[in-house]
């Protein structure tokens, strides 16, 4: 990966969202103004999870006028890999691509060391 790069290891809770940019190490949590649930990411309706998405990009990118679009990996840590659906997949990566993101990875399961996320971003997907 590059100096320039931008890969972020995205976290998503019930409760809070947590944002690393994997190249610096920087991260940031910030909470959910209301509780997220897989039915409403499955309904589209992810405007909490917009706004504290929007504010841990800003924190972790440092809000530069010309940065690269990040590689997301998505990781949606209170799903289990038996609940994952084509659904689910697509208002994730939906959620990502709303936000800038260039190329989008999802994962599922235990949560990811810095080089698993690294790895798990070199399989990112354009849309």
């Amino acid at each position: 990966m590059s100096f320039f790069s931008n890969t972020l290891y995205v976290r998503l809770s019930r409760n809070e969202v947590r944002v690393e940019r994997l190249e610096s190490g920087r991260s940031a949590t910030v909470p959910m103004v209301e509780p997220l649930t897989v039915a409403q990411l499955l309904e589209g309706r992810f405007d909490a999870a917009r706004h504290a998405l929007r504010k841990a990009f800003q924190e972790v990118l440092g809000g530069a006028l010309f940065a690269l679009a990040p590689v997301v990996v998505m990781h949606p840590l209170e799903v289990a890999e038996s609940a994952r659906s084509e659904a689910l997949d697509r208002a994730l990566r939906a959620l990502a691509l709303g936000m800038g993101a260039r190329k989008v990875a999802l994962h599922f399961g235990r949560e990811l060391t810095d080089m698993e996320a690294r790895n798990a971003a070199k399989q990112a997907t354009r849309g």
